[in-house]
């Protein structure tokens, strides 16, 4: 008996030893999907009941976790921490990690690209879920999204939490949407950046994100599903914010609430909550789920056109697209500052009104050396044609969400004068104070930011007054001098270089040519690259007769614009002046969204701005004459390489 009772209380001391020496649990796991998206109606239904539809690269792709790691001398260096692949369209990887950890999961698609997202890895944490989604159509583009959850927050002190629910959304399927927590910051070249604190699939109608916050912070909440459903919010984040978003069933209806006296109940929930606001987002919803059920109905109607009635396919209504493209033009950001633009410094401090009246007074009075510019033959221009569409009939549901918008406009205005406390009111001016389209008070906003440069914590100053206040600065001046030059005025003189280095002078080419047009194009932009055809053909037909072209690059690096000109093979004089919208001659030429186009004549004078390719063609014909290989235009079945769908094409 002694013996055994030592036995017993041995066994139980290894027991304890062992069980200590394990301590706690050090594992994670990760799942992931492969899921195939096909068109618009043949999209998954629920997560996790995808059949795999044969066999892709991606289907079959190597999954890869990794993190960064500092090497030798200092060089980051990225270390595999797993991996895996998909079978049957299912992958599972584990492993033991001491430490939270940051880690990026990853598809290498070639050497170049890469589908990926980032999460935090905890000992012992709870599993992490991804999906790749490989879409059969252009857009939305393929990605790499987690499901569900995503939780990056690793100081508790800083960490913000946004909780979301979208089930009153019954009238779009959001089954494949992802919600996104964004905000933008600018870099050290002074360039506004994307900054994701994460995007997740939609899991049952709900999502959850944590991220890292060290100071008041203007953030977009989102939720969007290709062209299908789009819907954001505001709000101001904080260390400890626990911001809960609920969506109604209309696009762009979601509310976002945080803790009583944080600065988003002050400066979003005060405003959101009242009666006037509350009043006019019902009559929106209604008025838009009103029209969801005429479109529904009508293409109902037309399904059975089509079919006979029996048994017949559905067909999808032409009137939905135009529906969807209508939500999709009025889908405006939070504010102009949460956009990703490109923004120019401006030194110089205190800022006085824009003259308002410069504009008008250059229309009617040609510069010296322009009087004989015929005006009365000014073709309108895009802009122009743009601004007598104002008077569009627009659906009910479109005006009551221009009055939304209205509202949470001139409440954000009244938080920017107020300067009780000044934090508040530079969120107020992220949040979009005195910005927005069709306003013309722009320029009240600088002498609100140059007040916060006084008062404000001098990096803070740094990092978010003095960028976006000079970006406000050169806006302002673009939009000036867009408006000064008109046809009858002297077009700005510059001198840049072409890929070769040689300086090119407008001064010169005006010398030896009667009829000059100025483009300016980058390499990222498809519209710009579209016309390029159209001007190729008008420049073989008008070159000899004294016809040129300048195209001016304002690409960021000279790396991306020979590479596009090389693939274009651009047969005029091809110029750049580096560095985006902000520089000197697409500021001096009024740029602020390419392509933008001015004709010129032999003495410099604007003939015409913003013509299209035909309507240039027209100006060439009437003073050289017609040639029939123009015609075959029309049948041009577009440039040889163009941009990617998934990128900005905006301009």
């Amino acid at each position: 008996m002694p013996k055994l009772s030592i036995t017993i209380g041995l066994i139980c001391v290894g027991a304890l030893i062992v069980g200590c020496s394990f301590g706690p649990r050090k594992t994670y796991t990760i799942t992931g999907e492969y899921i195939r998206v096909g068109e618009a109606n043949e999209t998954a239904s629920d997560f996790g009941k995808t059949a795999v539809a044969g066999v892709t690269d991606l289907s079959v792709a190597r999954v890869v976790v990794a993190y960064e790691s500092p090497g030798k001398h200092g060089v980051i260096e990225v270390v595999e921490l797993a991996s895996g692949a998909f079978k049957n369209g299912k992958v599972l990887i584990e492993g033991k990690i001491d430490i939270p950890t940051e880690v990026e999961i990853f598809v290498q698609i070639d050497k170049d690209q890469k589908l990926a997202t980032e999460t935090l890895l905890v000992p012992g944490g709870k599993e992490t879920t991804f999906a790749l989604l490989d879409y059969e159509t252009t857009y939305p583009p393929d990605q790499l999204v987690l499901v569900g959850t995503s939780r990056r927050a690793k100081d508790p002190s800083r960490k913000f939490t946004v909780i979301g629910d979208t089930s009153a959304v019954t009238k779009k399927d959001l089954s494949l949407a992802i919600a996104s927590v964004d905000s933008t910051e600018y870099d050290e070249s002074g360039n506004l950046q994307r900054v994701n604190y994460g995007s997740v699939l939609l899991r049952d109608d709900n999502f959850l994100i944590e991220a890292d916050i060290t100071e008041a912070t203007t953030v977009s909440i989102s939720v969007e599903s290709g062209w299908e459903f789009r819907s954001y919010t505001a709000a101001i984040v904080e260390p400890g914010s626990e911001i809960k978003v609920v969506s109604q069933g209309a696009p762009d209806t979601m509310e976002a609430t945080d803790k009583p006296y944080s600065r988003h109940s002050e400066l979003i929930e005060s405003w959101q909550q009242s009666d006037e606001y509350v009043s006019k987002m019902n009559e929106y919803i209604a008025a838009w789920e009103k029209q969801q059920e005429e479109l529904e109905q009508q293409s109902s109607a037309e399904t059975k056109v089509v079919s006979g009635g029996i048994g017949g396919t559905s067909v999808d209504s032409s009137e939905e697209s135009v529906a969807s493209e209508s939500q999709e033009e009025l889908h405006v950001e939070v504010s102009e500052t949460t956009t990703e633009t490109r923004v120019a410094t401006v030194e110089g401090g205190e800022t006085n009104d824009t003259d308002q009246t410069l504009a008008s007074e250059l229309r009617t009075l040609p510069a010296q050396g322009c009087e004989h510019v015929p005006l009365d033959e000014v073709v309108p221009s895009i802009r122009d044609l743009i601004g007598a569409s104002s008077g569009y009939n627009y659906p009910e549901w479109v005006l009551l969400r221009q009055e939304l918008e209205k509202i949470r406009s001139q409440a954000y205005d009244q938080f920017a004068l107020n300067f009780d406390d000044p934090m508040n009111s530079l969120l107020a001016l992220e949040l979009g104070a005195f910005a927005g389209l069709g306003r013309d008070d722009h320029h009240l906003a600088l002498p609100i930011y140059d007040k916060l440069a006084r008062v404000l914590d001098e990096d803070l100053v740094a990092r978010r007054v003095t960028r976006p206040r000079n970006a406000l600065a050169q806006r302002l001046a673009a939009e000036q001098n867009d408006d000064a030059l008109v046809p009858g005025q002297k077009a700005p003189l510059f001198t840049l270089p072409d890929l070769n280095g040689t300086q090119v002078a407008l001064r010169d080419v005006l010398h030896e040519n009667e009829l000059v047009m100025i483009d300016f194009w980058a390499s990222w932009c498809g519209p710009c690259i579209a016309t390029f055809p159209h001007l190729k053909r008008l420049y073989a037909a008008f070159n000899e007769s004294g016809f040129e072209i300048i195209v001016i690059s304002i690409d960021d690096t000279f790396e991306d614009w020979e590479q596009a000109s090389v693939e274009q093979q651009l047969p005029w004089l091809n110029i750049a002046d580096l560095g985006g919208f902000q520089e000197e001659t697409p500021i001096s030429y009024g740029v602020q969204f390419i392509p933008k186009a001015y004709l010129l004549d032999s003495k410099g004078c604007i003939l015409q701005k913003d013509l299209e390719p035909d309507k240039i063609q027209e100006v060439l014909i009437v003073r050289y004459g017609d040639f029939p290989e123009l015609h075959e235009i029309e049948n041009d079945p577009g440039p040889s390489s163009s941009p990617n769908d998934d990128e900005d094409l905006s301009g």
